[in-house]
């Protein structure tokens, strides 16, 4: 029986994996039949700060997240486990799989951001976003508070998918940007990944293209591609089919 940690983007938290976690564990049929149970055990979400809180020192670096992520799978107990990565946590959950000590079952990384070697994570977005985000952190000056995505960004870009009434819930959950892990640079070099790693691209993302999505992957060894027509809040818009995809590595 698989376990699965899921980690979330830039500005979520373990709220976003609400409706993907109810359809990981519910029951294959109601009412269910003990022999028909779910292959899954623990699901576990959680922030890029390897919390199950909502907010984030915009200050946390790389190396304390994923110190953060292991001390959250010790804690937990999670065995046989599978690790999901959304956007900015690619990097981190692949840096938690290197140093545990059991192989995990599998990698999920769900529109990751993987940038070139030596590169920040912020160096993987487009153009434009790069500079609002020169901009935006420039004009806040982010102190220990961080700055908030504006909500066209998480309207029209982030969450271009959800109904209206699905983005108004969803606005007042999104919490401060990391700053720093955005700007960290990101090492990939000497991570060796004893476990499969699977990038699901997500074909209705209006943040990353599904050309950049697919020259991210390719950064990566022996990776497989599955394609999901969701936008880029994938956990929110399409959380049947985003589970639907994480149980075929239970």
């Amino acid at each position: 029986m698989s376990d699965y940690l899921l980690v979330s983007g830039v500005g979520m938290g373990g709220w976003a994996w609400d409706q993907t976690w109810g359809y990981l564990t519910a029951p294959v049929e109601s009412p269910p039949r003990l022999h028909q149970r779910r292959p899954v055990g623990k699901v576990v979400s959680i922030n890029l700060a390897g919390s199950t809180g909502r907010d984030i020192n915009p200050k946390i670096t790389p190396e304390e997240s994923v110190a953060a992520m292991g001390s959250i799978i010790k804690a937990n107990g999670l065995q046989d486990l599978v690790l999901v990565g959304h956007e900015v946590a690619a990097p981190l959950v692949l840096k938690v799989a290197a140093a545990m000590d059991t192989p995990a079952r599998g990698i999920v990384l769900v529109s990751g951001v993987i940038p070139i070697e030596g590169g920040s994570p912020l160096s993987a977005f487009p153009f434009p976003l790069r500079l609002a985000f020169s901009m935006m952190t420039a004009l806040d000056g982010y102190g220990n508070k961080g700055f908030k995505l504006p909500k066209p960004v998480i309207n029209n870009v982030l969450c271009s998918g959800l109904e209206p009434t699905e983005i108004i819930k969803a606005l007042g959950l999104f919490r401060p940007v990391p700053v720093e892990m955005l700007k960290s640079k990101v090492s990939l070099r000497d991570v060796d990944l004893p476990c499969p790693v699977t990038y699901v691209v997500l074909t209705q993302d209006r943040l990353l293209s599904v050309h950049r999505q697919r020259k991210m992957a390719r950064r990566l060894r022996d990776v497989g591609l599955v394609h999901l027509a969701a936008c880029h809040a994938a956990m929110l818009h399409r959380p049947k089919e985003l589970a639907e995809i994480l149980l075929r590595f239970a």
